[in-house]
């Protein structure tokens, strides 16, 4: 009976010592939890997001011009959220 608790007490301080949490392909940190990945993610992800708005007049296409054309949206810029991302301490990684 020792012996079992000695494999699984191996097993459990090894498991500990090693893991790393990957999710799929990308951001990962040695011993972050979910939780703690998510909101880093939503974070980083709302630090670097930049609103657009552009307004440009008579735009001919094909056989007919037309007045204003309006255009908004909004975008991550990925090297800032790179940055942010490896500011908390995460590195990128694939699964190729």
């Amino acid at each position: 009976m020792k012996i079992f608790y000695v494999v699984v007490l191996v097993i459990v301080i090894g498991g500990c010592a090693t893991k790393q949490n990957y999710y799929g392909y990308g951001w990962n940190k040695v011993g972050v939890t979910q939780q703690q990945h998510d909101q880093d993610n939503y974070q980083c992800l709302q630090e670097t997001r930049t609103r657009y708005s552009t307004m440009s007049g008579n735009v001919y296409h094909g056989n007919w011009w037309y007045g204003n054309s309006y255009s908004s949206g909004e975008y991550i810029d990925s090297d800032l959220y790179m940055a942010c991302m490896r500011s908390r301490g995460y590195t990128y990684s694939s699964n190729n």
